[in-house]
């Protein structure tokens, strides 16, 4: 493969990779959301579930653990009495804020590198 070849090649990769990335950079929105969505889904159940009957039923990540077979907690009593005092919305809604937290804090980063140059 020759000089310029290789020197083409290397910029249609390069294209691709930034039109890669920006679709991974809007998909953020995407996940962001749907956290946010599934915290309002849970809560409203609870809160529906509550006006109807007059019974809060709590819906911890363990429970949430337990129900989706993701991990067998029969050994890890520890983690499960840990996992039983976090309510599945909030821990929904501090995904959502942690993902967009940590994703705003890599895009400011990004902007100063570029700044500097």
């Amino acid at each position: 493969m020759t000089a310029g070849a290789m020197l083409r090649w290397t910029n249609v990769v390069r294209d691709q990779l930034k039109s890669i990335l920006a679709y991974i950079y809007y998909l953020q929105y995407i996940g962001i959301g749907w956290l946010a969505f599934y915290g309002v889904v849970v809560l409203s159940a609870q809160t529906y579930r509550y006006l109807r009957q007059a019974i809060w039923v709590p819906f911890s990540v363990a429970e949430l653990v337990l129900r989706l077979n993701v991990f067998d907690m029969s050994n890890w009593l520890g983690l499960y009495a840990l996992l039983d005092h976090i309510p599945a919305s909030a821990a929904f809604f501090a995904l959502a804020f942690a993902w967009a937290a940590v994703w705003a804090l890599l895009a400011w980063r990004r902007k100063a590198r570029l700044r500097k140059g």
